[in-house]
């Protein structure tokens, strides 16, 4: 068999390097080579972009064009990847073709070109990314174990943190600080929508619905129904 090489982005290489993982870069030929023969695919280029996985084209036994991810292992958590794609069910996510937990990899429908391909403007793409989100923002179960919110916005808080310092800040502090404010107003948003709809602390509700809505504009955050629920009993159809 002709030996293949898989390129992979500078991020998801240089996480590689940093987490230990260069072991999984060596044997991604021989990784794809067993999902070719399990799945019954073709895999062909790569793709770039990406920072934690190998994003290829690939085509199905019966001709569908597909997407094969590969994740890094300990960073890229595609289990949990193949468990929101399914609970979303093709509403603002491309269909789950297959999963294998012990390669961590997915395939998935093949869909359009990427949005930042289509030299639409800023705006536009922000707007496209919001519609989307509202169609794919769904109530889930907590037995789902998928991270509220406020966990997802802590965790991605030290993330960052905990990835500038092991890259040898690969970007200006500033850059990063401003990261931080973001996950950290997310975190803020979703802990004031808890306080507000599991009433701890009832005298605070108004004041935090309108921190709610002054920090999330456009955000599929203001359509949780429990958000609607409470604002329409405290009056403020306004936000």
């Amino acid at each position: 068999m002709k030996s293949r090489t898989f390129q992979l982005s500078e991020p998801t290489l240089l996480r590689a390097k940093a987490t230990g993982n260069l072991r999984w870069v060596a044997d991604l030929e021989e990784c794809v080579d067993s999902l070719e023969r399990s799945w019954g695919i073709r895999v062909g280029e790569s793709l770039t972009g990406g920072s934690e996985s190998l994003v290829a084209t690939a085509v199905c036994s019966d001709g569908t064009p597909a997407i094969l991810k590969v994740g890094l292992p300990g960073t890229s958590d595609l289990a949990n990847e193949a468990k929101v794609f399914r609970i979303a069910n093709r509403r603002g996510y491309a269909r789950l073709i297959a999963h294998d937990d012990s390669r961590n990899a997915l395939l998935l429908e093949r869909l359009g070109r990427p949005l930042a391909d289509l030299d639409l403007p800023i705006g536009t793409q922000i707007e496209v990314i919001c519609e989307t989100l509202h169609e794919a923002w769904v109530p889930v179960d907590s037995a789902t174990d998928l991270m509220t919110g406020a966990e997802k916005a802590k965790w991605l808080a030290s993330f960052i943190a905990d990835m500038w310092r092991t890259l040898g800040a690969p970007c200006a502090k500033a850059t990063r600080n401003r990261a931080l404010s973001f996950a950290e107003e997310r975190e803020e948003a979703f802990r004031l929508l808890e306080l507000v709809t599991e009433e701890k602390e009832p005298y605070e509700a108004p004041q935090a619905l309108m921190r709610i809505k002054a920090n999330t504009v456009n955000d599929p955050i203001l359509d949780e129904p429990e958000f609607v629920a409470l604002r329409e009993r405290l009056g403020f159809t306004d936000l």
